[in-house]
């Protein structure tokens, strides 16, 4: 499935420019804690206090969690879960999502049924996609920063406080974007979601046995760049990786072997 340049342009693309724009726009101002938020709201990078440290070779950043994230943690019953990798762009994304998940003392009977998404389904699904790719990214631009800041860097990782999303590099994907940001003399810009393809899977009543739990409106979400999507890992080895918790893999691993999936074209942002 192909979405229509007038469709994502207008509806899609807009809203996420004027988005990024007014983030990276703001310039970074010295902190005392790297979860700290000012007085507008604001999270701010921990800059100041990396300076003091020399020699940091891993790093993990946590971010303070919204009210408004898609997370069982916050009560909403729905779930929401991404990993991103990156090195100097975006490699791949996992997502997986549910209307809502819910634990059970006995067994269900009522299945795993297939059906197909209808549009307004679909409509939600690309939201989320463009939600979890926005929040990447805005996290990999500050990856940058930070690293550009401490050469001793190399592993990191960004997570944040309601459990949702990741974003890791490993040592080769963080020597990978520095040479990057050596080789060019702007200054860092925002980072861009190149043109990706997006495999979809969905059940609308997912039974998960081994976890003795329920998803409804089950969808896993699998994105990589158009230009090197024949290259990767397979689905299985890449979505089954994203997430160590079992009801997470479980998942993973029964909506995948549902055979059905949906693919979309989405195009650099």
């Amino acid at each position: 499935m192909l979405l229509s340049r007038s469709y994502f342009g207008r509806f899609i693309l807009k809203p996420i420019h004027e988005f990024l724009n007014r983030f990276v726009s703001r310039k970074s101002k010295k902190c005392s804690t790297c979860c700290e938020d000012d007085e507008d709201g604001m999270f701010r990078l921990p800059n100041e206090l990396l300076k003091k440290f020399n020699e940091i070779r891993c790093l993990s950043v946590k971010l303070p969690g919204h009210d408004g994230d898609i997370s069982p943690e916050n009560g909403s019953g729905a779930l929401l879960k991404w990993k991103a990798d990156f090195g100097k762009e975006l490699e791949n994304c996992v997502i997986l999502g549910a209307t809502g998940f819910q634990k059970s003392e006995t067994k269900l009977e009522i299945g795993s049924v297939s059906a197909n998404l209808t549009n307004k389904q679909l409509k939600k699904r690309v939201v989320w996609t463009i939600s979890c790719l926005i929040a990447s990214s805005a996290r990999h631009h500050m990856l940058k920063q930070i690293i550009s800041q401490n050469g001793m860097i190399r592993e990191v990782k960004i997570s944040d406080g309601s459990k949702q999303g990741t974003i890791e590099m490993t040592e080769k994907q963080v020597a990978e974007l520095r040479k990057e940001m050596n080789s060019t003399a702007a200054e860092l810009d925002r980072t861009r979601i190149p043109a990706v393809t997006i495999k979809m899977w969905y059940v609308p009543v997912l039974e998960l046995p081994e976890s003795a739990g329920v998803m409804r409106g089950a969808t896993l979400t699998v994105i990589r760049p158009t230009v090197r999507a024949s290259e990767m890992d397979d689905d299985v080895t890449l979505a089954v990786g994203a997430f160590g918790e079992n009801f997470m893999v479980e998942a993973v691993r029964k909506l995948i072997a549902t055979k059905k999936s949906y693919t979309l074209e989405m195009n650099s942002f």
